[in-house]
């Protein structure tokens, strides 16, 4: 079926709207009633009389037959309301919103979001356009953070600005005399030694985690004993986490460094919070880049 664009102007179109204003303005009226009066706790004595006094104002309202049918779509921002029964009224059973040009139109398809094929098509091209300017922006954000990165020169040692992520040299001149001496790579870059029993201590950790968590939510009080033994774990996590969090910086420093030199040696001269900070996952998108990030195998991120 068609869709139709409702207008006051025309007497046939005239009901129809004054059910979506009616109940639109009701719908309103209710939420900002919620506002005063939240929702008890579920389980409460106070519930059943806040649902009876919900339901007294529904009524007051009107919020019923169609209009509790009343539904707000999220992701467009408008509303739309179901009345009556498919293939019934001259219209259609569905009012709603169109999200574009904002009049309310009439269609018996639930699939029609606009009131047009041609609102449709200038609302995508928007979200389109606004789609790749975010994109840009990003990107802009991201190719300004990539070029303030620094290296470490793996023929002289010195500091330089890194401009391509796999650099390993600050000049050409560098460049060749690494080529002639392949060893140098070696004294500029040395790997982070990593606890051999660095799974184990995971493990040991995992396994003070969760009893920890299962002491906690105990649904009896917890025994002497018991508070002792909580109190041990806690404190052994406090005492742990941060090695874990070394190691873990240690291992992804060893990987870039096998893909990136420069950037890991350089990374590996800075202080625990700057490679905290680098490391983290937002920012592994600007030390890193996108095309570093999938190479290594870490995860990725979204828009």
């Amino acid at each position: 079926m068609a869709r139709t664009s409702l207008s006051w102007t025309d007497p046939s179109h005239q009901a129809l709207l004054c059910t979506w204003t009616t109940a639109v303005e009701a719908r309103a009226d209710l939420d900002d009633w919620k506002k005063q009066n939240p929702i008890p706790d579920f389980g409460t004595d106070e519930l059943s009389a806040w649902s009876a006094a919900h339901h007294a104002k529904q009524q007051e309202l009107g919020l019923c037959g169609p209009y509790n049918q009343l539904q707000w779509d999220q992701r467009l921002g408008v509303w739309s309301i179901k009345i009556g029964e498919k293939g019934q009224g001259e219209f259609g059973h569905y009012l709603r919103q169109c999200p574009e040009c904002g009049n309310v139109f009439a269609t018996d398809d639930a699939g029609h979001k606009f009131c047009s094929d041609a609102c449709e098509a200038t609302y995508g091209s928007a979200r389109l356009e606004a789609k790749r300017e975010r994109r840009k922006k990003r990107d802009a954000e991201i190719t300004a953070a990539l070029a303030n990165r620094k290296g470490i020169c793996m023929a002289c040692g010195t500091e330089f600005d890194l401009k391509r992520t796999t650099a390993k040299t600050c000049s050409e001149t560098c460049r060749k005399r690494l080529q002639r001496t392949p060893e140098l790579l070696a004294e500029h870059l040395q790997p982070i030694p990593v606890r051999d029993d660095l799974e184990q201590l995971r493990s040991n950790a995992g396994k003070a985690r969760q009893t920890a968590l299962d002491l906690t939510l105990k649904q009896t009080p917890l025994t002497e004993q018991e508070s002792a033994q909580l109190k041990a774990l806690e404190d052994y996590s406090a005492e742990i986490e941060p090695v874990l969090e070394a190691q873990r910086r240690a291992e992804l420093l060893n990987v870039i460094a096998g893909h990136a030199p420069a950037l890991a040696a350089w990374l590996m001269k800075q202080p625990d919070d700057v490679q905290a900070e680098a490391l983290n996952r937002e920012g592994r998108r600007t030390i890193l880049g996108t095309a570093l990030t999938k190479k290594l195998g870490i995860p990725s991120w979204e828009p």
